[in-house]
C-alpha cells in the first residue's frame, strides 16, 4: 500500500496545525482602542465631538459591566 502526500492533504494538515492556537483563550486586561480623529482645520469641530465621545466611553462601559478600556 503506497500513501502518497498531495497537496490537498498537506494544506489541510497545516490548517489544522495553525487553527490550533484560536482555542486558547486571551488574558484579561484592558482593551487598548486606537482612534484617529481630526482635531485641526476644517472638521476640528467633529473630531472635538468625537473625542469627547471616547472619553465618556470608558465610564459607561465600567456602569454596563464590559470590559474596560
Amino acid at each position: 500500500m503506497k500513501l502518497s502526500l498531495t497537496r490537498r492533504h498537506l494544506l489541510a494538515g497545516s490548517a489544522a496545525v495553525l487553527a490550533a492556537p484560536a482555542i486558547v483563550r486571551a488574558q484579561g486586561g484592558a482593551l487598548k482602542v486606537g482612534v484617529l480623529l481630526p482635531r485641526s482645520g476644517v472638521q476640528a469641530g467633529i473630531g472635538q465631538d468625537c473625542f469627547r465621545g471616547v472619553e465618556l466611553t470608558n465610564p459607561i462601559l465600567k456602569d454596563l459591566g464590559l470590559a474596560e478600556l
